[in-house]
């Protein structure tokens, strides 16, 4: 785009207070707010979600006999849908009347004036709360790193190979299944260490308890061998 281009779409920005003003008034909110919570609508799609996770994990297929080796709290989506569903409601349905009453006057808003209603409304100045991941973020929250042990540690069969280095290796492989993305930067051991530190997650207390686990499924596999050895001779 050259200079000119660059000049003449500075000039054409949109005035986003003159739009609200021509939009709906206080009145309108308020009645639509009303509406939400006299249905209840917030809190029946909350209860949607968790049937359907529940009836997921009901017909989920049992991953290994070790189960979860960390505890994943995954309720803070609540949270947040309690927080802001009501007021994201609002503004999409204020904005598309907002176009069908100015399409009704014959002066539709053009791609410019939408785009910068949408900007306003869910990128605007409260848009920090909403926890929005830039390009500069950390990929690796305390929650995918959770679930990304629980998912390749299991793989690891032996005592020996308990380590971070293998973690790390097998998280590696496993990125575009954990992230639903192919990893940047490739995890090292001390980078995977760096990470845990930095969320709390005691690696020291994890490799014990799943060396302790590996330890039983040992012993457990040999007293069964040496039962069936003895019905054998019987």
């Amino acid at each position: 785009m050259d200079k000119e281009a660059k000049l003449a779409r500075r000039r054409r920005r949109v005035c986003v207070t003159e739009l609200y003003l021509n939009g709906n008034s206080g009145f309108t909110k308020a009645e639509f707010y009303k509406l939400l919570e006299k249905s209840r609508f917030v809190s029946s799609v909350i209860d949607i979600h968790i049937r359907d996770r529940t009836r997921l994990d009901q017909y989920s297929e049992p991953s290994n006999s070790t189960g979860d080796i960390l505890n994943i709290e995954d309720s803070q989506w609540q949270v947040f849908v309690e927080k802001y569903l009501a007021d994201w409601l609002y503004s999409i349905t204020d904005i598309l009347l907002m176009q069908a009453k100015f399409v009704s006057r014959g002066r539709p808003m053009s791609r410019a004036e939408l785009a910068a209603l949408l900007h306003d409304r869910f990128l605007g100045w409260e848009s920090k709360d909403l926890q929005l991941k830039d390009g500069r973020n950390e990929v690796w929250s305390a929650y995918t790193l959770r679930s990304a042990i629980n998912r390749v540690l299991p793989e690891i069969k032996t005592s020996g190979a308990v380590t971070l280095t293998n973690l790390a290796k097998r998280i590696n492989l496993r990125s575009r299944e954990i992230l639903f993305r192919k990893m940047k930067t490739r995890l090292s051991g001390k980078h995977l260490q760096k990470l845990l530190k930095k969320h709390d997650i005691d690696w020291t207390r994890i490799k014990k308890a799943y060396k302790q686990r590996l330890l039983a499924e040992v012993n457990g596999s040999q007293s069964a061998c040496t039962e069936v050895g003895i019905r054998d001779r019987e």
